[in-house]
């Protein structure tokens, strides 16, 4: 994928499984923040929340982009790195750490998406929500995977688009979505509809 940095070393790639990173990375997506906001975002001790950005600092997940001088202390800000696990360095992880990192993407996914619908993130027009099961031999999973790849390489040269539009006119690109994208197998259920008879 364009634009992002693929994380080769398994034992970095570890550093993930810690759910409190992960939903850190998660808030930070597509902004800056400053560990007291996302301390108090989150409902987690500043103390906690500020060894943790450190390591997501020092390992390169996240970059400083700029400091405040805020009550007589410096306040620092965060942004993130956009980063994709590599393959190799996937198969690499033990199954119970793959098995951390997707479950505490989900749990933060399920958040977002909850507190998006509860707020009317889903009523705008431009929203959309596909949920379909589709059957295919290992050649159609493939292409379907590599098409989801697209989308989001897309998605990524659309955002550079807004961004570099935002900058030559007085209006911001400041209008936050949530793009997710999942494309996973799942066992065959007695209530799910059959293709193959």
């Amino acid at each position: 994928m364009q634009g992002l940095e693929f994380l080769t070393d398994p034992k970095i790639v570890k550093m993930l499984a810690h759910p409190l990173r992960l939903r850190l990375l998660m808030a930070l997506q597509g902004r800056e923040a400053s560990p007291s906001q996302l301390a108090d975002e989150l409902g987690v001790a500043l103390g906690t929340v500020s060894y943790h950005m450190r390591i997501l600092h020092e390992k390169g997940f996240i970059k400083l982009v700029r400091e405040e001088q805020k009550r007589g202390a410096m306040e620092h800000y965060y942004a993130p790195v956009q980063w994709v696990i590599s393959e190799q360095a996937w198969k690499n992880l033990p199954d119970s750490l793959q098995a951390g990192i997707i479950g505490s993407a989900l749990s933060q996914i399920g958040e977002d998406v909850f507190s998006a619908a509860s707020a009317g993130g889903f009523d705008a027009p431009h929203s959309h929500l596909t949920r379909d099961i589709v059957f295919l031999d290992e050649e159609g999973a493939n292409q379907l995977s590599k098409e989801v790849a697209n989308l989001m390489d897309r998605a990524l040269a659309i955002e550079a688009e807004s961004k570099a539009r935002s900058k030559n006119s007085r209006e911001k690109a400041t209008q936050r979505f949530h793009l997710v994208l999942m494309f996973f197998s799942s066992p065959e259920d007695a209530n799910v509809r059959n293709l193959s008879k």
